[in-house]
């Protein structure tokens, strides 16, 4: 082969491996990413407010009777530098609705017992939310204190549709919420749903809790509860590793 050949499939070799690079799923800082699409959950399900897609996010006027079947979500995950920046794409959901998205911090072990849970208010997950947004979620945890402008929410279009993006400072995939973060933490505040309210790290759940991240509706108020769900409508579960 001539030396013109050589160089030219040496050139040749090098592109090919540069895109195999780039096809590669990293990001720019050498995390892993993941794109992914979420589940459905039946919109006749209840959530634990008692509320279901079925029977609360009907409303008058042309809507569609089934609870959206054809509604979809998907998930794209970048971690890098102990971050996790997250994009949540839906598409034919409730129209002009506020959702908002929860991560789960408590599971089952093989032998059926509960671990972790959030150490703030109690409950099994905890909103998808940077830790120094935590003062404003507790803010607006509590009744009367709910808002359309949580950290974790976002609005659909008039046609069922919304792209959801935010930056947390921890990992999603192995990691765990760093609550040791929480801005000028005071146990004594009153709006601490926790009976016994400490910080401390948690890990995520993967495939041992019912859900990684979950989306869910708002259509009885229309706002989104802070630190905890509220009345709520369950659309879409994800679960890491499934």
């Amino acid at each position: 082969m001539s030396s013109f050949f050589k160089r030219r499939a040496t050139v040749l070799v090098a592109i090919a491996a540069l895109w195999a690079g780039l096809a590669m799923p990293v990001n720019a800082a050498g995390g892993p990413t993941i794109s992914d699409t979420f589940e459905r959950r039946g919109p006749d399900e209840l959530s634990p407010s008692g509320h279901s897609v079925l029977a609360d996010c009907q409303a008058p006027g042309p809507v569609d009777p089934e609870g959206w079947p054809g509604a979809s979500a998907t998930l794209k995950i970048n971690q890098f530098d102990g971050y996790s920046r997250i994009v949540i794409k839906m598409r034919d959901a409730r129209p002009d609705t506020y959702y908002t998205v929860w991560l789960r911090l408590g599971g089952t072990d093989s032998n059926g017992n509960p671990f972790g849970g959030n150490p703030v208010t109690g409950g099994q997950a905890t909103p998808l939310a940077a830790t120094h947004t935590l003062p404003d979620l507790l803010a607006s945890t509590g009744a009367g204190n709910g808002n359309a402008e949580q950290p974790n929410g976002f609005f659909t279009d008039k046609r069922g549709r919304a792209t959801f993006r935010t930056v947390v400072d921890f990992p999603i995939v192995g990691g765990a919420y760093p609550w040791q973060r929480f801005p000028n933490w005071d146990p004594d505040d009153p709006q601490l749903p926790a009976d016994d309210p400490a910080i401390y790290p948690v890990a995520i759940a993967g495939p041992q809790g019912p859900y990684t991240l979950r989306i869910v509706s708002h259509c009885t108020d229309g706002v989104g509860h802070g630190l905890t769900s509220g009345p709520r409508e369950w659309w879409f579960d994800w679960t890491v590793g499934s």
